[in-house]
């Protein structure tokens, strides 16, 4: 499917899903991260199953980053903020598929919520997308930390850029670079990029007038 943005492609898209997984196919759903999360515990293996479905949607988050891009910085928020309904509601059927696309709407959410003077908005949503990565990566997701990482930078960054809680977001920075700095002996063209930027913004704490 394709088409203009908030048409409900994704919806659409959600809703075929769970009639298939109801007629006993196994439904995958691809990651903005590049990978598949398996499927749900009460779902058949694919082996078995009596089709398979793979989603693949990058609608709303993608199409927030293009606002973004373009500085269409209104339609940008309003995007993250019908992405975040859509993935809290099926967060809340599905947390083990979805919790992490909400975790990540909200963190878009409030980088485009504070580009547009929405600052209690934009805080409130990027410390609920930290705390909820923070809870999986306590259950021992590793598929969340660069997530998380990249959240607790942009939380860092949003507080930074408000004046509040200084010394949690210095704390939290720190917390970023060291999974950066773990995630780039990997992958160091993809993380190390992000781990000298979360340390230039480390600097411009130290500095004796952060604003």
């Amino acid at each position: 499917m394709h088409g203009a943005g908030g048409q409900g492609k994704t919806r659409l898209a959600m809703r075929f899903a769970e009639l298939c997984a109801a007629e006993g196919w196994s439904v995958l759903h691809a990651r903005h991260s590049n990978t598949i999360a398996p499927p749900a515990t009460d779902q058949p293996d694919p082996a078995d199953a009596r089709g398979l479905l793979v989603v693949v949607d990058y609608g709303l988050v993608n199409l927030t980053h293009r606002h973004n891009d373009l500085r269409r910085l209104d339609r940008a928020a309003a995007t993250g903020r019908e992405a975040v309904e859509l993935y809290r509601e099926l967060a809340a059927r599905r947390p083990a598929e979805f919790e992490r696309d909400l975790a990540e709407a909200l963190a878009n959410l409030g980088a485009a919520a504070w580009n547009t003077g929405q600052r209690d908005e934009s805080l409130r949503t990027a410390e609920e997308a930290t705390r909820i990565l923070r809870r999986l990566a306590r259950t021992g997701r590793v598929d969340v930390e660069a997530g998380l990482a990249k959240s607790l930078w942009s939380f860092a960054a949003i507080r930074l850029a408000a004046g509040t809680r200084l010394p949690q977001a210095r704390a939290d920075l720190r917390e970023a670079i060291d999974l950066f700095s773990g995630l780039a002996q990997g992958e160091p063209g993809a993380y190390e990029g992000q781990r000298r930027a979360a340390l230039d913004l480390l600097a411009r704490f130290d500095r004796p007038d952060p604003a």
